[in-house]
């Protein structure tokens, strides 16, 4: 027998029942240094000694123990039928760190009589400590990707398997079974987005790039808010399986300042334009008005004169109009700055309702205000505040002017956090979610007589405080605008 255990390659040694060691072999030798002369016949748990420098029980001592004394004392044992397997990390006397591998059982008579018992051990070190580097690397490698300021996603057969916390955050509430066809892409990005998805995500291309426009999770009836971001995608292998790796990089922001240096290029192309078309209109418009006026003084006695001063003042109402858009024009291109003070914004939304509830209730609109009386004062020009406010106003009951139903125009102000909030909504039709993104835009009209500067002229006065101007659906059924305007003064203020 002890022939047999010599041959093993684990180390081996075996007891019996009084703790006596009677059998070491070769390969134990070679792991503890310690020949069979000096073990043999030795017992009081010595043969601990060269792993932990005391003595106490091994692995071996378990094979007498009881299952219900292994399950207290030693809960890292594994038993299989009559075998007892273990792996253990220790620091042997001379204060190496081994990983080792244990696996005990009896050893019978012929009778079947527990005699002894038998341990065979292998150092599992080498591939223990490899798997401990390899799982630092992966740990390292996925705190990178973590704290990646770069949206990150592995995509294997069409289903998102894993992402960073970016790209949840970019994606938002999305389900664990979420696939990346199911993006909510923006409907003009529609046909870009199937073409990276085929070229890509079925392995065609070694690396893709593109830009797209979607809406984040949970998917709205009518999205109010997309995110532009650059993709790219390149194949890589995961867990032995092809796969993409696709970086997201948010640049909703930097479009909004290329779309804001346009308009204000295009702001200034118009300023020039618009002082020509005023300087070419107004003369004209000025000898047409002073023509009306000689004319109606010289048809006082005139038998027609009544159809006729109706004429002339169509033509002067004409005139007028002609006159007011050149102006509202020249406001809206012309560079000012707002007087700002300390005010209450109540205080403008009180006087734009003040002035307008009269025309509203005529046309049958209840008017409904929710002021948070107790809001901080913050900068602002009152006169231009309350345009912005009669602007929305007015546009809330020209959309509901054709409903039959209730209608209602609600303004509320509250803060939230550093900034004051107005909510402007209406139970009007509401706007599209397709030209949203327009209507700020100059001289963009869906009205036959309209002239596309209102919601331009209120986003500039916003701007100018320092603040935004948003629009969404509300809850009773029309538009909603939010306006934010910060409670302290800010460089951007002009």
């Amino acid at each position: 027998m002890n022939d047999i255990i010599d041959f093993l390659p684990d180390a081996t040694f075996a007891i019996n029942r009084n703790g006596e060691v009677i059998a070491w072999n070769l390969a134990i030798e070679e792991m503890t240094g310690i020949a069979a002369k000096h073990m043999l016949g030795r017992k009081n748990y010595e043969y601990s000694l060269p792993f932990y420098g005391i003595r106490r029980p091994l692995l071996i001592d378990l094979v007498f123990e009881s299952d219900q004394a292994i399950k207290k004392k030693y809960a890292f044992v594994r038993k299989e039928n009559d075998y007892l397997i273990a792996e253990t990390k220790i620091q042997t006397p001379e204060g190496r760190t081994l990983y080792l591998w244990g696996k005990a059982g009896p050893i019978w008579d012929k009778k079947g009589n527990v005699v002894g018992a038998i341990e065979s051990i292998r150092d599992i070190s080498v591939r223990r400590q490899a798997e401990e580097k390899l799982q630092k690397s992966e740990k390292s490698s996925r705190d990178l990707l973590e704290n990646s300021p770069v949206g990150i996603c592995i995509v294997q057969e069409a289903r998102v398997v894993y992402m960073n916390s970016e790209q949840k955050r970019l994606l938002g509430a999305v389900s664990d079974f979420f696939q990346f066809k199911d993006l909510n892409v923006d409907p003009a990005d529609s046909e870009k987005f199937i073409q990276f998805f085929d070229s890509v995500l079925s392995y065609d291309l070694p690396a893709y790039d593109t830009q797209i426009r979607f809406y984040p999770f949970p998917k709205a009836e009518e999205p109010t808010r997309f995110k532009c971001v650059n993709l790219r995608a390149s194949l890589i292998e995961y867990r032995e399986k092809k796969a993409v790796l696709i970086n997201m990089i948010d640049v909703t922001e930097t479009k909004d300042l290329e779309k804001a240096i346009q308009l204000r290029e295009k702001m200034a192309s118009l300023g020039h334009v618009a002082a020509g078309l005023a300087h070419e209109i107004r003369n004209p418009l000025s000898g047409i008005n002073l023509i009306l006026d000689i004319i109606r003084e010289n048809l006082e006695d005139s038998e027609n004169a009544q159809d006729s001063k109706e004429l002339i003042n169509q033509a002067q109402e004409a005139a007028n109009k002609i006159e007011s858009v050149i102006k509202r024009i020249l406001d809206f291109s012309r560079p000012y700055e707002p007087h700002l003070t300390l005010e209450n914004i109540n205080v403008p939304v009180k006087e734009a309702v003040k002035l307008s509830q009269t025309v509203l209730r005529k046309s049958g609109i209840n008017i409904q205000t929710d002021m948070d009386e107790r809001i901080p004062k913050l900068y602002i020009d009152v006169q231009l505040m309350e345009q912005v406010l009669l602007n929305l106003i007015n546009n809330a009951a020209e959309a509901m002017k054709n409903i039959k139903d209730q209608k209602i125009v609600r303004i509320s102000s509250v803060r939230e956090d550093g900034d004051i909030l107005l909510k402007i909504s209406d139970s009007g039709i509401g706007i599209p979610a397709e030209i949203r993104g327009k209507i700020f835009d100059p001289f963009f009209t869906t009205k036959s007589d309209g002239s596309g500067i209102g919601l331009s002229l209120c986003q500039k006065i916003i701007d100018n405080h320092g603040g935004i101007i948003k629009v969404s659906r509300s809850k009773l059924g029309g538009a909603e605008f939010r306006i934010k305007i910060p409670i302290e003064k800010r460089r951007s203020c002009k």
